[in-house]
């Protein structure tokens, strides 16, 4: 279907003004031509007879006298100079004895054929009844023509003028309608374009026009209220999903199963820094009451009582434990009109609406203004406390409630880092378990064949201990246990060596980058640990002795089977040969056995 052409309303309008002028104007031109054209040959026709009759009058007594020179020197008179009316006197037999043309005279009169250019007025010269004479005037019609040509001109010109001055007129109010207009729909396209800043101001013109365009104004003030709020909620949103996306790459790290302390410092490095705090650390209770441990913190210059913020979030930290509920605090503002600047010592009060008097834990901080914290919680126990504080604003309800989701990591940290050490690590002596010591001595052994290394493995037996359990019990054997462990622990490389409970009264210990005879140093070192320590028991002291066999890689073999059953051997042989003594596997040429 074919598309209708549109125009401007405002051209229609001045096109419709122009042509109702004109419409208007036409009929009173016409009339105004009728009325001068009849008034035009009235004039003529009364101007005829008036000169008829005067030529009448002077022209009796030349007719009587029949003196024709008399009567030509009259008819001549009558014609103006220049023009081209024509003046005559007829006999009663229709012979002409004097004309304006001389010519003419004497030549007969032929009515018809004057009077087609000429206005003809016939005055009798003497009685009416019985004229001697007749004197005929002719007012040509070309004078009439031009004075009616002329009127035409005149009226023609007077109706261009009114028609252009219409269409300005029309033209101008057709401006002064459309230039309001314009300048609001110049603001609708603006808002439409999502531009609220720019005012419609003041429009002059109609009223209609004003409330258009009050109307307008109302619609870009409601925009650009609306648009305000849009764009806070789009920057609160944007902060909800940086919260969000914080607290889930902590949960995937989380689920990948990477270092739970590490965690522990990601989680409260990240919500310092959502939050502009001062510092903030993560408090584990400790096994005695009212006791905490910094698990990980962060903006403390160290972790003891030298540290004002320290004192302060630990101090809060036994008070979210003790009352198991969220903390929001602020300092009580300053007394006798001191500014905040003068405050060095500032009262920490315990949780918003706690009745009684505050705890007496007052620590030396500069300027704080805010503390916010949340309990760590697994299951229905409360594990610890998550905590904030800063110099600055206090953080508002969503860096709030991300500190209580962080809260929420944290305390899943801790109970990862907690199921974590309870896997991996033998509930008596804290050393490693024999799967994961499996898992890292094939790790080793690998890396150890791949890079042209060595790596030992040591394989410990405490001497008699079943006559030991037998004798003193089963507590006394626990106890022994766990002091070999620390000799174990101690005689050790921080961070590279490796020892398990390998079963029993067994002990497993990996050594990295160690060959036999580094490992038999570290063997002769463990064995003398273990000797000079002393154990005592109800009040009574004795000492134990543990026999060692050692297998290193590649020359005891290259599978993580062989390595054991070649070390294995080796202590059998040891604690064949008797107490405290050290074997070490010789070399096998092939890792088939």
């Amino acid at each position: 279907m074919a598309r209708r052409s549109t125009q401007p309303m405002f051209q229609r309008l001045a096109l419709t003004t122009l042509f109702l002028a004109l419409v208007a104007l036409i009929p009173p031109a016409l009339l105004a031509y009728r009325v001068y054209r009849q008034s035009l040959e009235e004039h003529t026709l009364e101007q005829g007879r008036i000169a008829a009759s005067a030529l009448a009058s002077a022209a009796l007594q030349p007719v009587l006298d029949r003196q024709q020179g008399m009567l030509q020197a009259l008819v001549q008179g009558v014609p103006k100079a220049g023009g081209q009316d024509v003046a005559f006197v007829v006999d009663t037999a229709g012979r002409i004895w004097a004309h304006s043309i001389p010519e003419k005279v004497g030549e007969s009169f032929q009515p018809a054929s004057h009077t087609e250019g000429f206005f003809d007025h016939t005055a009798p010269v003497g009685p009416t009844d019985r004229p001697l004479a007749f004197v005929h005037v002719g007012l040509s019609r070309s004078w009439f023509d031009g004075k009616l040509a002329g009127f035409r001109f005149a009226l023609f010109l007077a109706l261009g003028i009114a028609a252009l001055a219409a269409a300005l007129l029309a033209g101008a109010l057709a401006d002064s309608l459309s230039r309001p207009l314009r300048r609001v729909i110049r603001a609708l396209d603006e808002m439409a374009a999502g531009e609220f800043s720019q005012a419609i101001g003041p429009v002059s013109g109609p009223a209609e026009v004003q409330a258009l365009a009050a109307a307008a104004e109302r619609l870009r003030e409601a925009g650009a209220g609306r648009l305000k709020e849009l764009q806070a909620a789009n920057e609160q949103l944007d902060r909800r999903l940086q919260d969000l996306s914080l607290v889930c790459l902590v949960g995937e790290a989380m689920n990948r199963g990477d270092d739970p302390q590490g965690l522990l410092e990601t989680i409260v490095e990240s919500a310092v820094n959502a939050t502009t705090a001062r510092a903030g650390a993560v408090f584990l209770a400790g096994e005695r009451d009212g006791e905490v441990t910094a698990a990980a913190s962060r903006g403390l210059t160290n972790d003891g009582e030298l540290d004002p913020w320290f004192r302060l979030l630990r101090d809060n930290a036994l008070t979210i434990i003790e009352e198991g509920a969220f903390l929001t605090w602020q300092p009580p503002p300053p007394s006798g009109g001191a500014g905040r600047e003068d405050m060095d010592l500032v009262p920490v009060v315990g949780p918003v609406g706690e009745e009684g008097p505050p705890p007496d834990n007052t620590v030396e901080v500069a300027n704080p203004r805010y503390l916010v914290g949340s309990p760590l919680r697994i299951g229905q126990q409360v594990v610890g406390a998550f905590l904030i504080a800063g110099n600055g604003n206090p953080p508002d309800r969503e860096k709030t409630e991300l500190v209580e989701a962080m809260a929420v990591q944290a305390a899943r940290c801790v109970d990862q880092g907690r199921m974590y050490t309870a896997s991996m690590n033998d509930g008596l002596t804290g050393l490693f378990v024999s799967r994961y010591f499996r898992m890292r001595l094939r790790e080793e052994i690998r890396s150890a064949v791949r890079y042209h290394r060595q790596v030992s493995l040591l394989l410990l037996d405490i001497d008699r201990f079943g006559n030991l359990n037998e004798t003193l019990g089963r507590p006394t054997g626990e106890v022994v246990l766990q002091v070999v462990a620390g000799c174990v622990l101690g005689s050790l490389r921080d961070e590279v060596d490796l020892a398990a409970r390998w079963g029993g009264d067994e002990f497993a210990v990996l050594l990295p980058e160690t060959g036999r005879d580094g490992a038999r140093v570290v063997a002769d070192r463990l064995r003398d640990s273990v000797r000079r320590q002393p154990m005592e028991i109800d009040g009574s002291t004795f000492h134990v002795s543990i026999c060692i066999g050692i297998a290193t890689c590649p020359e005891a073999g290259v599978r993580p089977e062989s390595l054991l059953r070649q070390a294995q051997d080796a202590l059998d042989r040891a604690k064949q040969a008797g107490t405290g003594q050290i074997r070490v596997a010789e070399p096998v040429k092939s890792d088939t056995n």
